[in-house]
């Protein structure tokens, strides 16, 4: 009996300690997916077939968004993968639908449009009165630059 009660309060304990594990806090990844969404109007205008060089760039510093936690325990939230490389993979899509011929590489004579993304913050932390309360701060620089004239 003495054997079946010991193994009993294994189980139970363990069954603890995996129940508050997978309650506790630890550093996060996110993986970045953006919607970019083209028009859905069947008559909207296309432009005429303008080739440009697109270029998107991640001036951030580090990968890191942000914080996750309540008063007692924060932890960072780092963004998994490249943003670069999923801003690409949904914004060039989009540019093309709308009529944009991509070039491969720059050409002078061709206009180059720059998508910079400036910040990208994350803050999900945990109140007393609303449970988690999550904001995210974005700012995205679209610029053109068309022989000696850039615009913003």
């Amino acid at each position: 009996m003495h054997t079946f009660i010991k193994q009993c309060s294994y189980f139970a304990l363990s069954f603890l300690v995996i129940t508050l594990s997978s309650c506790a806090y630890g550093p996060q990844f996110i993986k970045l997916t953006p919607d970019v969404i083209g028009p859905t109007d069947a008559n909207f205008y296309k432009p005429k077939q303008t080739s440009v060089f697109v270029t998107v760039i991640d001036s951030r510093p580090n990968n890191v968004l942000g914080a996750t936690g309540d008063d007692s325990a924060r932890f960072s939230v780092t963004l998994k993968g490249e943003a670069t490389t999923a801003l690409e993979a949904k914004v060039l899509p989009a540019l093309e639908y709308r009529g944009l011929v991509l070039a491969r590489v720059p050409d002078r004579d061709s206009p180059t449009l720059t998508i910079d993304l400036q910040k990208l913050k994350l803050s999900s932390l945990k109140t007393k009165q609303f449970g988690f309360v999550t904001t995210l701060d974005v700012e995205i620089v679209a610029s053109i630059t068309n022989g000696n004239k850039k615009y913003s």
